[in-house]
């Protein structure tokens, strides 16, 4: 006869206008007794957006903090900055394009992370589309 200890989690959770919402990660925080090895973690991600003329920004929202409170995990602490710009016309979608670079500023036991990172990307907004 075998006796299962109770499971405790730490789920992450985002506060936003109009509500609280659950972040939808992959990653969470568990303390488990039995045969399964307890993880420790913590994520956290800086954003920083300034708007700078017209349709263009930059910002520092790319970056995941990795702590790992466990013997012999990963640590890895990256800073990141972009510039982005909102294209706005008559008739057309809302577009925003954006370049941002990622450093790693700080890495401890994670010998396969990236010490640079460039993103490019663009987002298409469809404001005509509703769920109802």
């Amino acid at each position: 006869m075998s006796i299962e200890a109770p499971r405790h989690e730490i789920t992450p959770v985002a506060i936003v206008a109009g509500g609280t919402h659950q972040v939808p990660e992959p990653h969470r925080a568990t303390s488990q007794v039995g045969h399964h090895q307890p993880v420790g973690s913590l994520l956290f991600q800086p954003i920083v957006l300034r708007h700078l003329w017209r349709g263009l920004y930059a910002k520092s929202a790319d970056a995941t903090w990795a702590i790992h409170w466990r013997n012999g995990s990963s640590t890895t602490l990256p800073l990141s900055f972009g510039l982005g710009y909102v294209i706005l016309r008559q008739g057309w979608s809302p577009m925003n394009v954006f370049v941002s670079g990622e450093w790693m500023a700080y890495r401890h036991d994670a010998p396969v992370a990236a010490q640079t990172t460039v993103r490019f990307g663009m987002t298409v907004a469809f404001p005509q589309w509703r769920p109802w």
